[in-house]
């Protein structure tokens, strides 16, 4: 079992039906599909991602470093997916 973790900005946005198809088929191989975010979690923009990817967990980054704030929520990822790989293990602030 593999868990991987696929960004939303400028990743899952871009190509929904793409990522959609891939989380069906990655979920029918038993993996763990998560969907971490540079976002935090507010009003709009949580309502925004939470509606787009459905029923997958759902790690809201903020500015932190996406590995760190995955593995405090339990998941250690194999596979990131994500547009700015750099954010993976640096905040925000370092781009």
């Amino acid at each position: 079992m593999l868990v991987i973790a696929i960004d939303y900005d400028g990743t899952w946005d871009r190509a929904p039906d793409l990522w959609s198809q891939f989380v069906a088929k990655a979920l029918a191989a038993n993996h763990v599909v998560i969907v971490v975010t540079g976002r935090l979690d507010g009003p709009n923009s949580g309502k925004e991602v939470r509606e787009a990817v459905g029923d997958l967990p759902i790690v809201f980054a903020g500015p932190r470093p996406k590995k760190a704030v995955a593995e405090e929520k339990g998941y250690t990822v194999d596979i990131w997916i994500d547009d700015s790989p750099c954010r993976v293990d640096n905040p925000l602030d370092s781009e």
